[in-house]
Parts: C-alpha cells; sequence; structure tokens
C-alpha cells in the first residue's frame, strides 16, 4: 500500500532486485559485443537431436493412449449409467434355456420322420424301374413280331437310335393302360386332359379318328396300329372335354395377337365395305381404266375445290407431300362416302369432317384466347362460327375429325370425341416427333375446342369446359415413307370413323395400295361418271 509520501513500501519477502549484477552474462554479452566465434563445444549441456526425436515420438503415444483412454472410460460410465452386457446375456440365457432344450428333443421325431420319407422315396423308385423294365420287355416284344413280318434292313454301324414306331405304340399302349387302371375318386378324362385355350376357344367338335399315327416309317406298321388305336379308343372310352372359362378376349392378349393371313384379309375386307358399300365391284379393273383416263387431262370439281387429273397422278405415285386442297377433296368425298343418301335430318351421320380452313382459323385465335382472363365469355369470329355450322349442320355430332398439316412437314388425322372427352392423334410416322411435342402442338385443340363448342350452342354436358385428354395410339400402322402420310391420314379418318382404332390397323403398308384405288375410282365415279 502507498505510504504518505505516495511510496509503495513492501515486506522484505516480497522485494527483488533487477539490477544485480552477473558476472557470466556479464562476460557474454562482452564476448558477443567484440564479435568473437562461438561453437558448439562451448555449450555443454541440453538434449541431442536422438533425444528430441525420441520425445515426440513419445509425445504422441502418449496423446493417442489419452484417446483410448477416454473412450474407455465414457463406455464404462455408459454402461455403469445404463445397461451390463453381461448381465443381459446370462438373463437372457436363463429365460431361453428351457426352449432350446424343448428345440433339441423336437430334432429326434424330425429325423425319423425324414428316414420314413426318404424309405417311400426308395419304394416309389423301385415300382418306377419296375415300369420302366416292363416297358423295355414291350418294346423288345413288338420288335420281335415286327422282325418276324416284314425284316428290315438296319446298318448296326449307324443305327443308334431305337425304333421311333415301337417308342411311340408302347407310349400310347402304356397311356391306355394307366387310364385303365386308375383310381375311381378320379376323373378318367383328368389321366391325360385334352389342351384348353385361352381365346375362348372349345373343343365340342368331333375328334378325328386317330389312324395316322405311324403313317410314316412303315405301311405294315401303319396297319398294325391303326387297329391298336381303335381299340384303345373303343376300350379307353375317350369323353369330350368342353372348356368352361370366360369366352372373353382380354385385351392385353388381343392387342399383340398375330391373327392368321386369312382372317386379317376378311377384316381388311370388312372395313373396306363399310367405307365403300359397294359390294362385289372390281376396283383394280376400274382402276385400270382410270390410269388410262388420266393420260389425258381433265378437272374434278367438288364443293370444296377442284382438282386436276395430274393431282390424282400424284396420289397414285405419292412423291412429294399432297397440298391442302388435295387432302380437303378427299375429306369432302369422305364425308360423303358415310354419309348415307337416304339418310335424313334426324339420322344424321355422328361424325363430322371439316377441313384444312377451318383448322387454319381456329389454331390462329389460339394465342389471342390463351392470354384471355375470361375464357367464358370469349367471343370466336362470326366466319369461323359459320364455316363450322355450315361443315356441322347435324347437332348430335359427337366426333368430328379433320387432317392436320404440321409444320408443312407431314400430315396427321384428329379427332375429337365428345362422347370420351379425348382427342386421338392418328399419326403413322410416331418417330418425327415425341408425345410432349405432339401434345404441344394438338394443345390448342384440346383446351379451346369444349369453349368453342359451348359457344356454337351444342351440348357439353357435366364437363364444364375441362380439356380433353390427348391420346396417341402406338398400334397404328407406321408408313415408311413420309410423302406417304397425307393419303394415309385420309384413309386413318375413313376407318376410325366406322371402326375406331382397330379399323385403322387394317390399312398397313403392304395394302396401301389397294385402298388408294378405291378411293380415286369412287370419287372420279362420284364427280364425273362411272367408268
Amino acid at each position: 500500500m502507498p505510504d504518505g509520501n505516495g511510496e509503495t513500501t513492501l515486506s522484505p519477502e516480497f522485494q527483488w532486485s533487477d539490477d544485480e549484477d552477473d558476472v557470466l552474462v556479464s562476460n557474454m554479452v562482452n564476448l558477443v559485443d567484440e564479435g568473437f566465434g562461438f561453437v558448439g563445444s562451448y555449450f555443454l549441456g541440453g538434449a541431442t537431436k536422438q533425444e528430441v526425436f525420441k520425445m515426440k515420438e513419445e509425445a504422441k503415444a502418449e496423446l493417442v493412449n489419452r484417446k483410448t483412454v477416454k473412450s474407455k472410460s465414457s463406455t464404462s460410465s455408459q454402461m455403469q449409467d445404463g445397461l451390463d452386457i453381461d448381465i443381459l446375456a446370462s438373463i437372457v440365457r436363463d429365460k431361453l434355456k428351457d426352449d432350446f432344450q424343448l428345440l433339441k428333443a423336437s430334432q429326434k421325431p424330425f429325423f425319423l420322420n425324414v428316414n420314413e420319407v426318404f424309405g417311400v422315396v426308395q419304394e416309389c423308385v423301385g415300382q418306377l424301374a419296375s415300369i420302366s423294365a416292363d416297358l423295355h420287355k414291350q418294346g423288345a416284344s413288338s420288335h420281335i413280331a415286327t422282325a418276324n413280318r416284314r425284316p428290315n434292313v438296319v446298318n448296326a454301324g449307324t443305327q443308334t437310335i431305337p425304333d421311333p414306331t415301337s417308342i411311340i405304340s408302347d407310349a400310347i399302349r402304356f397311356a391306355n393302360r394307366s387310364s385303365e387302371t386308375a383310381p375311381a375318386s378320379l376323373d378318367p378324362s383328368m389321366v391325360f386332359p385334352d389342351p384348353t385355350f385361352s381365346l375362348g376357344l372349345t373343343q365340342e367338335g368331333i375328334v378325328a379318328p386317330i389312324t395316322n399315327v405311324m403313317a410314316t416309317i412303315d405301311s405294315d406298321h401303319e396297319v398294325s396300329d391303326e387297329r391298336d388305336a381303335e381299340d384303345s379308343r373303343e376300350e379307353g372310352g375317350i369323353g369330350f372335354r368342353i372348356s368352361k372359362r370366360q369366352k372373353v378376349r382380354t385385351k392385353s392378349l388381343m392387342g399383340e395377337y398375330q391373327c392368321d393371313k386369312g382372317f386379317i384379309n376378311r377384316a381388311r375386307k370388312a372395313v373396306a365395305d363399310a367405307i365403300y358399300k359397294r359390294g362385289n365391284t372390281d376396283y383394280p379393273a376400274k382402276f385400270s381404266v382410270l390410269l388410262e383416263r388420266m393420260k389425258t387431262p381433265f378437272e374434278i370439281s367438288t364443293e370444296r375445290g377442284n382438282i386436276l387429273s395430274s393431282d390424282l397422278a400424284e396420289i397414285v405415285k405419292r412423291a412429294t407431300q399432297l397440298p391442302t386442297k388435295v387432302v380437303d377433296v378427299m375429306v369432302f368425298h369422305t364425308s360423303a362416302l358415310l354419309q348415307s343418301p337416304s339418310s335424313s335430318a334426324q339420322q344424321l351421320s355422328p361424325a363430322v369432317f371439316m377441313d384444312t380452313h377451318f383448322v387454319s382459323q381456329f389454331t390462329k385465335l389460339y394465342t389471342k384466347f390463351s392470354k384471355s382472363s375470361k375464357k367464358d365469355t370469349f367471343k370466336f369470329n362470326v366466319p369461323l362460327v359459320e364455316l363450322f355450322l355450315c361443315l356441322a349442320p347435324n347437332q348430335n355430332a359427337v366426333r368430328f375429325y379433320f387432317p392436320f398439316y404440321l409444320d408443312k412437314k407431314y400430315w396427321v388425322g384428329i379427332c375429337v370425341d365428345c362422347s370420351s372427352w379425348s382427342i386421338t392423334i392418328l399419326d403413322c410416322n410416331l418417330s418425327l416427333r415425341t408425345d410432349v411435342m405432339m401434345n404441344k402442338e394438338v394443345r390448342p385443340f384440346a383446351t379451346m375446342f369444349p369453349y368453342f363448342l359451348k359457344h356454337v350452342g351444342r351440348e357439353v354436358g357435366m364437363r364444364e369446359c375441362k380439356a380433353m385428354a390427348i391420346e396417341r395410339p402406338r398400334s397404328i400402322p407406321q408408313q415408311k415413307e413420309v410423302t406417304h402420310s397425307a393419303i394415309s391420314t385420309v384413309l386413318f379418318i375413313q376407318a376410325h370413323a366406322v371402326g375406331g382404332v382397330d379399323a385403322c390397323k387394317c390399312i398397313t403398308p403392304d395394302n396401301l395400295d389397294s385402298y388408294v384405288e378405291r378411293l380415286l375410282v369412287t370419287l372420279y365415279e362420284a364427280s364425273v361418271g362411272p367408268l
């Protein structure tokens, strides 16, 4: 504490002096000032390099030991705070001791049962061996009888496989004998059941007699085997088995089912007759006459426009894409084909066929329509409404067809179906555009057409102008050339109008020419005159 003079006074044990002289330190300072050359030998004591390295290693080891000790101590503390593993193991062992003894005792009868089963299996194997020996004996006796009737010249050096006739005959006899000795509790017809089919087919028909089982090997075998087959059939009493399965063809099976060519040809003829309704008309002969007339220029006039004989030649060749005026004439002719002349105003076709002019005017409004905040009150222009009412006079129409020219590269068919509230794309070149790209192109029809139907006074039902679903069937036959898309689109529209997507499957690249012949012949005769 400071005294009255402001100086601090301390007790002697707490006092020290910073200015005490040290002779050794003074000599060292003087030598440094004089520039004396010091060497290592002057400084004695301290640690060598080996000792320093050893100390570093010991420090590292000590650090590792500290970490290990900490982890062990923490584990032990946890065990002290929680449960001891040894105590827990002893408790579990005492609890399960009786169960383990019971399991050990139950193993003995299990192995006894296994031995009994093994004995039964050995007995069955012995019975199969005896049956096999009987078959070999019967085969040998049949060989001897056959050799006595008619010797066969066989080269012993090349004959390594038993006679197939004896193998088949032995199998038939053994099957008949097995069916006779079948237990009474089993159905005789289930010993060797006849196959059934899941395509709705049954086996109600008359079973043909088995008379040609061995007819390809030997004539003597043929006579004897016919007699044996008749005897076995009379003794066995083979009955007819009728399939009880549902005669409903599943969609997944029929989707990829490959039909016979004859069935496919009948289906194609049925589709063509449903479109053209002309009976047994010789279209190839009439088409030959039309080709001769096409050498002289002429013009075909319709309500949708006029086309020249050169346009018909382009349809036949299909070297380039058809122009829109030709496609419009084909669509107008399709409408005339599918609309019966005797139909009244109340019996109009439920399908309506639009032209490319309507498609062009309709898609131009989509930009303005998409920006409209109140789509229910969107006003469609008067020319578009008048064109629609002219093309679709039927108030009960539910399907609207029109061709769609994508970027002036290839054609697709569009079907707007109000009954299923969906849009079907009839595309014969699926590889040119992905589903996402195609949906973007067809989106104006899916979102705007419901509001357009409501605007023109057509029934929308309970849909509340919701966007239509877009479908792009993969089962539509694909064309090899893009230039075939225009005429294929027209033909797909015709087929879909009479039979849906399944009818479109009949128009394939191999029979496209025959449908083109029918289309051009009927167009010429409807516009110009008979051929």
